[in-house]
């Protein structure tokens, strides 16, 4: 199978059809795979993906596909060089776009080609209101059901408005990827001054014992005042975890705050634990 776009979606099927036992090749325009996420977190799932078996091609553009004899053929090239990926199946992960059928009478206001919203979820028609992938930004169920919830309270005369600061994203390989507000990268180019730490699950003792130690758990706050700006992890279960790192935004929590949290043993999420600790200067297991 080639896969074309190392996104959220391609890389979710490549680790689900390598596990399966079929030979993946994922080619990805950009320079590493799923791009909007952390750096240090696309360099771990590569890792893993390629120990699996897959082979993965990033800053690779798709030139042409063809179908001949029961084969697909992927023209690409990189950084000038042309390269062939012959496959049986073929599977385009490279985004999605609204459904906009019988909305064309309506007029509304485009944002792209998505549904322009203002901040209440309202579109350019008073007290018509939409949600979810017609209008962009988070593709994401829990999103979606967030905002419809936000537009059927406005809807019923209420202000209210999503917190997209707090919009979990969990992304289903192996090992898995979650995380919430900024990337290591968008905090430090966003002229607050952060602090960022990282702690390795090679001294989680569930991670140990569980022979899944590739991963790691990164926090990321304000240097000033240890308000929680975002977290990344990479590992066993972090998609059930990143809730507790949602919670602390949401509540304007500090890493002083959540060091002071006593957290279950042997768990993965005492990572939490040792991360805001090594940020604090005060690690255990470090």
């Amino acid at each position: 199978m080639t896969i074309i776009g190392g996104g959220v979606i391609g890389v979710e099927f490549a680790a689900i059809f390598s596990a399966f036992g079929t030979k993946v090749t994922v080619v990805e325009a950009a320079e590493r795979i799923v791009p909007s996420e952390d750096e240090a977190a696309s360099q771990a799932l590569a890792k893993s993906l390629k120990r699996r078996g897959v082979e993965l091609h990033a800053g690779t553009k798709v030139e042409q596909v063809s179908f001949a004899n029961g084969q697909f053929q992927v023209s690409a090239s990189a950084n000038g060089k042309s390269n062939e990926h012959m496959s049986e199946e073929l599977l385009v992960a490279v985004g999605r776009v609204p459904s906009l059928g019988g909305l064309e009478e309506l007029g509304l206001r485009m944002n792209g080609r998505f549904v322009w919203v203002n901040d209440r979820l309202e579109t350019s028609l008073p007290n018509v209101y939409a949600i979810g992938d017609l209008i962009g930004g988070y593709q994401l169920a829990h999103a979606a059901s967030a905002e419809g919830l936000v537009a059927a309270a406005n809807a019923a005369g209420k202000q209210e408005k999503v917190d997209y600061r707090i919009v979990p994203r969990c992304i289903y390989t192996h090992p898995e990827i979650a995380s919430v507000g900024m990337t290591e990268r968008e905090a430090k180019n966003s002229g607050v001054a952060v602090k960022v730490q990282t702690y390795s699950l090679r001294g989680n003792g569930k991670a140990i014992s569980m022979g899944e130690t590739d991963g790691f758990v990164k926090v990321i706050a304000d240097e000033k005042y240890g308000e929680i700006l975002g977290v990344t992890m990479v590992g066993p279960h972090v998609t059930e975890m990143i809730t507790t790192a949602s919670a602390f935004m949401h509540l304007e929590g500090t890493v002083s705050e959540w060091a002071q949290l006593i957290h279950p043993h042997p768990t993965v999420s005492e990572s939490f634990y040792e991360t805001v600790n090594g940020w604090l200067g005060m690690g255990v297991h470090h």
